[in-house]
């Protein structure tokens, strides 16, 4: 179902009142442009079938109408009808007879802009949307792709092509992709379907979107701004809605082929898609499957000197399902249930010695399988009011099995299970309150119980001997939460007031409770104000938070016995340090307080022009991480004398051996005595980093329309993005946008689309800004990355065998630019930044469609 979303400040027909009257400017164009148009000069809600309104065209609307009018005038000749429904139009065909019309058609009652609980409630943040039919224009053939492409994500963390041997938190073990807002990391953003949760990938405590297959998709929504006071944990750099097509009747089949042009990632990828609608329901059933081979060292010239098999870019082999079912009972009751299931495998190699293939290094493979089904039940209540009952299953198994070589010999095998287990149920209720001069207002109130497990089984033998099985930890997490958020709309542009268009206000707040770590209140405040018709000034305060990952928590603690000369000079030769790590049960929430200010123009005589401009402000504090990085001079740092214990006692000693289930690990050649340990470092998991980003988002989207020539439409977006971080308190905030392995400051992605009839091209401009390698004294720039991508797509319109066939042609990274190169350590390491830059180089893909 598209939607067009505006605050509420007209009273539906049938009203006592007069209906208000609102000045419109909008030129000649599509059909669904005009209705998104009309919704957002009215505030009203405007749902239509995408395939209703796909090939209209609207007259010009210049004019002082009523809602009824407009919307008449730009329906005039078609045969297409509007019905009134509270707070609500629906537009549909005459076709479906008036008994089949419901209050609240089947699939309709989750239609939320993300970044409120309210239907028909414009959110205060700016959001970002990303159809399925722009990614496909991309040349972006899954949802990892496409939110790499975000200047407000950040491509390192857990995504494919970050290299094994990438420092910080950047990790690439499953194949996944994981959204990363801001920097912030992929467990301080929130993905979402069809707004409720999945199960966490890994033990990160990110999400895989990429598991959800593209054929599904209609839409993501983007929200890059904290949002725990209506989503809970995580959402701490935002969150990302991914919503299902509902209204899909027919077959839809695709074939993708592609890859690099150096040599790699080859790939191939077939969608399925089947649906039926009907009048009161409908239903949709997605699967996808993919291919690709990776991409080695020996297939790109500047990583000649790195052993020949080690992985720049992992083979994945993918299939995913997901199934979608909605069903109006009559009465105002409606059910329907979201499923899904991914299969992914993906082998890493990254090696440390000759060319042979049991060469010195270790070689990666996993595989995951992820399944979540999510009920709702849906009733209209009384007076507009709306009630939902969902509940949410859903688990991710995972294996990894990682092979260790030395010279020619296999001499260790280390296989790792885990699962991760989501288990919800959510209440929430939402409707008018009381209505003002200016409109509605409006209140949501939700409450539920949430649980996530995290299990992981490690087993590791020498090669040849007998197998050793260590259960390392199995627990759960808990909440009880419930949460409230208020619209009140002020002023509207029926009052005819002096400089102000529109004035709403919104709050928000959400409390949850966890039997681990105790109580979370997250508010949230907003403000929309728009002085002209053409001009929105929003604002938003809130707090956010972030539940300690329970590998965090549960993660085995260390006791290993070090020299001591590697902390500092002047110890005897047997004096030694016990050094322990791991997680900690004793940890906190992540707290954020976050702020947006968003200045939003789209001129009333260009229908469909956009331009926002966005300052963002986190302060992230309270996370958790190891505080300890370098251990020369750590023994008398006073940042550490919280974490360091001189001339420990025997007790002390035996305190934290005994914490350790593998008891005390030697790594000195000689024996322990409790007489050479010097100290006692712990270095486990605590709540005492602090964390800041900032900057400045500007979005702009432009149509052009070039009559016989055509229509084209011109988008860019920017981000500039300052960070840093303090690892202990008292210490010096380290520079993070900007250096190596971080975002970097610039980011932007621009785009043109012309489209004639069938025929569409659409070149595209993406820029990574370059950042400093300060892993050393003498600082040095690493080079931005820019790369031009482009698509052709074109659909056979006339009848015939080939009716409706669509194909594509990609080719990312015209002119296949590659990566600055970096300083490394040792030969064996890929000699470029791989959180930030792509090793992929040019490569070019076909995608062949036909509908039914």
């Amino acid at each position: 179902m598209a939607v067009a979303a505006g605050a509420l400040v007209a009273s539906g027909p049938g009203q006592a009142q007069e209906a208000p009257r609102q000045a419109y400017n909008i030129e000649a164009e599509s059909l669904a442009d005009a209705l998104r148009a009309v919704s957002r000069l009215s505030g009203r809600e405007i749902m239509f079938p995408a395939e209703a309104v796909d090939g209209r065209r609207a007259p010009n609307l210049v004019g002082i109408f009523t809602l009824e009018d407009a919307i008449g005038r730009l329906l005039e000749g078609t045969d297409l009808v509007a019905v009134y429904r509270d707070n609500a139009v629906l537009i549909r065909g005459r076709a479906l007879p008036p008994s089949e019309v419901v209050d609240r058609p089947a699939g309709t009652a989750e239609v939320l802009v993300t970044g409120s609980r309210i239907k028909g409630t414009p959110p205060t943040s700016p959001v970002i949307i990303l159809s399925a039919d722009q990614i496909r224009t991309a040349g972006q053939s899954d949802l990892g792709e496409a939110i790499r492409s975000l200047p407000q994500n950040f491509a390192g963390g857990q995504n494919p092509g970050v290299t094994i041997t990438a420092s910080g938190t950047n990790q690439n073990v499953t194949g996944g992709s994981a959204l990363n807002l801001r920097g912030l990391g992929p467990d301080a953003s929130l993905t979402l379907l069809n707004g409720h949760r999945l199960a966490y990938d890994y033990s990160t405590q990110g999400i895989d979107i990429s598991a959800i297959p593209l054929a599904a998709v209609d839409r993501v929504e983007i929200v890059a701004d904290g949002n725990s006071a209506l989503y809970g944990s995580d959402a701490v750099g935002g969150v990302a809605n991914v919503i299902l097509r509902t209204d899909f009747n027919g077959l839809d089949a695709r074939v993708r082929f592609g890859a690099a042009t150096d040599g790699g990632l080859a790939q191939q990828g077939y969608s399925l898609v089947g649906g039926r609608r009907w009048s009161s329901g409908g239903v949709l059933v997605a699967a996808d499957y993919s291919h690709s081979t990776q991409i080695s060292a020996r297939q790109r010239s500047y990583t000649a000197a790195v052993p020949d098999d080690t992985t720049l870019y992992p083979a994945m082999d993918h299939v995913g399902v997901v199934g979608s079912a909605r069903q109006a009972l009559g009465s105002g009751v409606s059910v329907d249930v979201d499923a899904y299931y991914s299969r992914r495998r993906s082998p890493v190699f990254a090696s440390f010695g000759d060319d042979s293939y049991t060469h010195d290094g270790t070689r990666i493979s996993s595989e995951t399988k992820s399944f979540g089904v999510s009920p709702r039940l849906g009733i209209d209540l009384f007076s507009g009011w709306h009630g939902d009952l969902r509940g949410t299953y859903g688990f991710e198994h995972g294996y990894l099995l990682t092979n260790y070589f030395s010279g020619s010999s296999l001499f260790l095998v280390a296989p790792v299970h885990y699962e991760n287990r989501l288990k919800a149920v959510e209440a929430n209720i939402d409707g008018g309150l009381v209505s003002l001069p200016a409109g509605m207002v409006k209140l949501a109130l939700g409450g539920g119980y949430r649980s996530v497990g995290l299990s992981a089984k490690s087993q590791s033998s020498i090669a040849g001997g007998a197998l050793s099985t260590v259960i390392q930890f199995d627990k759960s997490q808990n909440a009880l939460f419930g949460y409230g958020e208020l619209y009140v709309p002020l002023i509207s542009a029926a009052q005819d007031a002096p400089a102000v268009e529109r004035l709403s206000l919104t709050a928000a707040g959400r409390f949850e409770r966890y039997d681990r770590f105790g109580s979370v209140f997250t508010p949230k405040l907003g403000l929309i104000y728009s002085p002209v018709p053409a001009l929105d000034i929003k604002a938003s305060w809130g707090r956010s938070f972030k539940a300690p990952t329970l590998q965090q928590t549960a993660l085995s603690a260390s006791a290993v016995l070090t020299r001591a000369s590697g902390y500092a000079s002047g110890y005897p030769a047997a004096a030694a340090v016990l050094y322990s790590d791991g997680g900690n049960p004793d940890l906190r929430a992540e707290h954020a307080t976050t702020w947006t200010t968003t200045i939003g123009l789209h001129p009333t005589f260009w229908g469909g022009a956009k331009i926002e401009i966005s300052y963002f402000n986190v302060r992230y504090r309270d996370r958790v991480l190891s505080p300890i990085g370098v251990r020369s001079g750590s023994l008398t740092n006073p940042l550490y004398r919280d974490l360091v214990t001189l001339n420990p006692s025997a007790a002390q000693i035996d305190a934290i051996i005994a914490r350790s289930p593998a008891g005390l690990v030697n790594n000195t050649s000689f024996p322990f005595a409790y007489a050479n340990v010097v100290a006692i470092q712990d270095n486990r998991y605590r709540n005492i980093a602090r964390f800041t980003a900032k900057g400045i988002d500007v979005s702009a989207s432009i149509p052009i329309d070039l009559d016989a020539a055509g229509r084209l439409l011109a988008a860019s977006s920017v981000s500039y993005l300052e960070s840093a971080q303090n690892t202990v308190p008292g210490g010096a905030a380290l520079q993070r946008a900007g250096t190596i392995g971080n975002p970097p400051h610039w980011r932007m992605r621009s785009s043109l689309a012309w489209t004639l009839g069938s025929l569409t091209v659409a070149p595209a401009l993406t820029y990574i800004g370059d950042v400093a390698d300060n892993r050393s004294s003498n600082a040095v720039t690493v080079g931005s990355m820019t790369t031009v991508d482009l698509t052709a797509r074109y659909k056979i319109e006339r009848e015939g065998p080939f009716h409706a066939v669509e194909i594509s042609l990609s080719v990312l990274n015209l002119f296949n630019t590659a990566p600055a190169p970096i300083a490394v350590s040792a030969y064996y390491l890929p000699a470029y930044d791989s959180a930030n830059y792509s090793a992929i180089g040019r490569s070019v893909g076909i995608t062949m469609a036909k509908q039914w």
